[in-house]
């Protein structure tokens, strides 16, 4: 009968060092990867929230940017014109036909609520008299007799109750033959209504509208 003899096992490798610090600096490396991977996927979603907030949030409320927006220039000595009113304003004429501006907000000329009436007249091309106090005075049109309503003009209503400074301007050029015919034509206009108690802005309306 064979006797088998057992060969001694073979003691484990002893592994070098510089390999045990290369699997190390391997297995950070794989470490670093994977954290900036998930660093980019938590980036791209917090990026895609933010663009979908924005969207969902829209435009700035027209009203709000009317009131901040600082007043047109303007010339005293030349007549009410269409680029008077902010972009906002304009716009919220277009779609309302008219509309009262708040405390606070300035209309055409820089004037606001509470300003007196010689305020008013003394932004507009126009020296005021007591002859004005009729129901309608014409204080400028650019018509050649000055008297005849054609854009841009400004009149004068007195009331009992109230007096109305309204400015009317073209929104694009009329030809020079236009005549009566202006009223077919798109106009903004301006209304400052006087209390004739104290003299000054009870009310300013804004529109925009075929006369």
């Amino acid at each position: 009968m064979e006797r088998r003899t057992r060969r001694p096992e073979r003691p484990p490798e002893q592994s070098d060092p510089q390999e045990r610090a290369q699997a190390s600096g391997e297995r950070a490396l794989r470490i670093v990867t994977l954290a900036l991977l998930c660093g980019i996927v938590i980036l791209s979603i917090v990026l895609a929230v933010l663009v979908l907030s924005r969207r969902q949030a829209g435009p700035a409320d027209p009203a709000g940017a009317a009131a901040t927006a600082s007043p047109a220039a303007y010339d005293p000595g030349m007549p009410f014109g269409a680029s008077e009113l902010t972009q906002a304003q304009l716009q919220r004429a277009m779609q309302e036909g008219s509309f009262d501006l708040e405390e606070g907000e300035a209309g055409p000329r820089g004037i606001s609520l509470g300003d007196s009436i010689d305020t008013v007249l003394d932004r507009l091309p126009v020296a005021y008299s007591a002859d004005m106090e009729t129901d309608l005075a014409v204080l400028y049109s650019a018509a050649e007799d000055g008297q005849t309503l054609l854009p841009p003009y400004a009149t004068l209503s007195v009331a009992s109750d109230k007096l109305e400074i309204t400015l009317v301007a073209p929104m694009t050029e009329l030809p020079e033959d236009v005549g009566a015919c202006f009223v077919k034509s798109p106009s903004v206009w301006c209304r400052y209504t006087i209390d004739p108690t104290d003299n000054t802005v009870s009310r300013i309306t804004l529109g925009a509208s075929n006369l």
